[in-house]
Formats: C-alpha cells, sequence, structure tokens
C-alpha cells in the first residue's frame, strides 16, 4: 500500500484528478511527458516502486506489486506524433490503440507485419511493444523509441532509418522489457504498403515474450545500471 504522505507528493503533481483508487492500489494517469517525467523523479527520490501499464487490457490480475508501489498509465499520452505516407514512417505515443489506428491506415493502403485481428481492441502501442521477443522479425520494424528513465530523463534513440549506428541496439533491449527499465513513451514504426501483398503477417500471440530475457554481454549489463540502477521499475 502507497502510504498517505507519498501518494500526496503524486497526487500534487497531477492535474485535474488523473488517478484512481481500487482496493490498496494506486494507479495515476498523466496526459504528457512532462508530467510523468516529474512522476518518475518523484518516486525515485522517495523510493516509491513504479508498475507501468497502458490500457491494462492484458495486465495479469494475479500480479502482487510491492507494499510502496504505484500503477503509471500511458493510456492518456496518445497522441499520433506524425504519419509520412511518402517515405513510409510514423510515430506514435505509447498511449494510442494499435487497432484504431491502423484500422484508420489499413483503410489507406498501409500495414504493418502484425495481424491486426489478433490484437485486443483495447491494446496500445506501448504496451504492444513492451511484450514482443526482443528476437522478433517484428522488432526489426520499430525504428526509434522515447522512454522515461527512472531519474526523469527523456530518452529519444532511433530515427526514420534502418541503420543501426550506436554500437547496440537499444530498440532490442527495450523490446518485450515489461517496463522494467522505462517508460515508452512513443515509438516510430516503418509502415509497408498492403497492397502489393509483400507484408507477410504474424499473430500477436506468437510473438509476445512471457517474461523478459536480458540479453547478454557487458553494454547490456552497463544499460541495465544506468537506465534503473535504485530498481524503481516493478514489473514481477
Amino acid at each position: 500500500m502507497l502510504s498517505p504522505n507519498n501518494r500526496n507528493k503524486l497526487i500534487s503533481l497531477l492535474e485535474h484528478k488523473n488517478y484512481q483508487t481500487a482496493g490498496d492500489s494506486f494507479v495515476i494517469f498523466p496526459d504528457d511527458t512532462d508530467t510523468m517525467a516529474r512522476i518518475i523523479k518523484t518516486a525515485n527520490r522517495f523510493g516509491i516502486k513504479i508498475v507501468v501499464i497502458g490500457s491494462g487490457s492484458t495486465f495479469d490480475e494475479s500480479f502482487r506489486h510491492s507494499e510502496n508501489s504505484v500503477f503509471l498509465s500511458t493510456r492518456r499520452v496518445n497522441s499520433v506524433v506524425y504519419v509520412d505516407k511518402t517515405n513510409m514512417f510514423a510515430e506514435f505515443q505509447a498511449g494510442c490503440i494499435w487497432k484504431t489506428e491502423f484500422g484508420k491506415l489499413t483503410s489507406e493502403g498501409i500495414t504493418f507485419p502484425l495481424n491486426i485481428g489478433s490484437i485486443g481492441d483495447k491494446r496500445t502501442f506501448g504496451g504492444i511493444f513492451s511484450s514482443l521477443k526482443n528476437d522478433s522479425c517484428v522488432t526489426n520494424f520499430f525504428t526509434g523509441i522515447e522512454f522515461i528513465t527512472a531519474d526523469g530523463t527523456l530518452i529519444r534513440y532511433g530515427s526514420r532509418t534502418l541503420k543501426n549506428v550506436a554500437g547496440y541496439d537499444l530498440i532490442k533491449f527495450m523490446a518485450g522489457s515489461m517496463g522494467k527499465f522505462g517508460v515508452i513513451t512513443s515509438l516510430t514504426l516503418r509502415l509497408f504498403p498492403s497492397e502489393d501483398g509483400s507484408c507477410k503477417t504474424v499473430e500477436i500471440k506468437d510473438i509476445s515474450a512471457q517474461n523478459y530475457r536480458i540479453p547478454e554481454g557487458r553494454i547490456y549489463k552497463n544499460l541495465i545500471l544506468e537506465l534503473d540502477p535504485n530498481g524503481v521499475f516493478q514489473t514481477d
């Protein structure tokens, strides 16, 4: 259970009543990334654990959060940043609903290698990406990511390109991480024309991870220490 003192610290950062209680659980719904960053920074400072959720449509109800923890939902951070139909790239904030946005794009002859019919009506972009197997073929078509680390820093990585020039692939590192190392705020995707039938789709259940598997190697171990050294983000 979150202490009243810590709860009030978080509520003071929110505009309106962007929170709700359910039993001993406390869920907050920031409206923008700046507010989200302040909440995460405050949680890090006062030892509050954060459990990241999207719409909560696939959240395991058997999950038992720690005593001093809060659920943070990205569902109100849900703007379409851009859709570039010429170069076939798009950026969506994490709270956008996948089926809604790709339902619109499908009607315009644009698709992505995920079978839209296999995706639940409330699944968000951030929630889907956070639950993908990090070695699945689909992760190759996420080319950019924006996320907030445990100290409240907003990081942008990647762009409208398929090249990886940084020496490591932070996108594959974050894919399937279940919110373990930061709160994903937006994703850049490569788009495909549906008319030529060249884009083969896969079922969401076939590329979803049950648990996060940490990539091996010194670089990734260092990333873990840098992104969340105090273990703010709780996933199990």
